[in-house]
Order: C-alpha cells, then structure tokens, then sequence
C-alpha cells in the first residue's frame, strides 16, 4: 500500500459519516503514535488524504512550536525555491529510524478541508516539510528514497539529532 500512488477522493460518491471515520482515524492513530503527520495510506487507504499536527506536548517534537491541526484532502503542492533544507526525518511507518533528506523550506499548499471546502495557504519550516512528507506517502514515496546518504540513516538512538549526521 505505501508504495502505491493513492487515488484522488470521489466527493460526488463518498459517504461523509465514512469520510469522517477515515480523518478520526487518521487523527486518532498521529497522536496515538506522536507523529506529526499521517496519510491515509499508512492506515491501510489509498487515497489522497492527510493530516498534519505539532502540539506542543508531544515528546518526539519537544521544540518544534505548535502546528494546529490541518486535514488535507485531494492537495496539491506547489514547491517554492530549492530543495536545499536539510530535513532529519522518522515517519510512523518505518519505527525507530531517521535519516536526512533535502526539503523546500516553502510550500504552497491547495487542498479541500474536512469540510470540503477548498483552501489555499503557504507553509514554511517544519510545517512545509511535515506537508512533503505526507505528499510522498500520496505519491508512493518514502522518505528513505530521499534520503541524501545512506550515512545519513540509522536507528534512534544511534542517530539523534543533526549534530550526528553529516549536514
């Protein structure tokens, strides 16, 4: 499934009640696990939806602000400037491991919200890298596939922090 490009969510054909179930379950199992973002396809959904959230008590995320939460249905992202931002990532579907990638530090980001209603917002910072993230997972990506050096990747607590990677 997570190597999959998700399809995009039929609006005219899809039963709401299960829609909201799908973003509950979403929701539920991010902050269950203390992600900061989940796609559908990581619970067993291939189709174009995510989440992303960063409360400030979430111990895998200690200083990274507060991110309030965003549904993202159907989205779409417009990349800004270059994949230059060294990103030290983990994702809930390859535990206890993290490895470096290049990000845009800036997104443009088009998508329907849980109330399907369409929406339009730049991101940047975590947040942008939260939303490219969660896009690959749409896109039948990994960020292991982004990975910028195989030396760069390796189990917590081996590889802790940025300090510890080759940036």
């Amino acid at each position: 499934m997570l190597r999959l490009v998700a399809s995009e969510l039929d609006l005219e054909h899809t039963d709401r009640s299960w829609l909201r179930s799908l973003v509950e379950d979403l929701v539920d199992t991010m902050r269950d696990q203390n992600g900061v973002g989940i796609a559908a396809p990581q619970v067993g959904v291939s189709l174009r939806i995510f989440a992303i959230e960063v409360r400030p008590d979430n111990p895998r995320y200690e200083n990274a602000g507060d991110v309030p939460l965003r549904i993202a249905i159907n989205p779409h992202l417009e990349l800004l400037g270059d994949r230059d931002k060294p990103s030290f990532e983990g994702c809930l579907s390859v535990p206890d491991m993290r490895g470096v990638t290049l990000r845009h530090e800036s997104v443009i980001l088009r998508y329907l919200d849980e109330g399907l209603i369409d929406q339009q917002v730049q991101l940047n910072g975590f947040e942008a890298i939260i939303a490219q993230h969660e896009t690959d997972h749409l896109n039948g990506k990994l960020y292991v596939d982004r990975l910028r050096s195989s030396r760069d990747f390796g189990f917590l607590p081996e590889v802790t922090d940025f300090n510890s990677v080759h940036v």
